[in-house]
């Protein structure tokens, strides 16, 4: 088999570990963030967000998607704007 099943086995407490931080971080990143640029934010659309692109990525094996608070202060008080230039944080 090409498959070693024991580095899988093995693997499944950091799959666990990842899974929720990735749980704990939107509802803590987001509100912060909204409170410290004064914005309103909709937790149900944020969440959902979040699942969708996750889903999406983790089909094609990609990373995960993660708001970095520090990274996303940086850009907002640089004076960034919009969808596009987003992308490069």
């Amino acid at each position: 088999s090409t498959i070693s099943w024991t580095a899988v086995v093995r693997s499944i407490p950091t799959m666990i570990a990842l899974v929720m931080f990735s749980l704990i971080h939107v509802p803590i990143n987001i509100p912060a963030f909204a409170v410290s640029t004064n914005a309103d934010v909709d937790m149900n659309v944020e969440l959902m967000a979040h699942g969708y692109s996750n889903g999406i990525v983790g089909i094609f094996g990609g990373v995960q998607n993660y708001m970095a608070y520090t990274q996303s202060m940086i850009y907002y008080k640089s004076g960034g704007n919009g969808k596009a230039s987003s992308l490069a944080v």
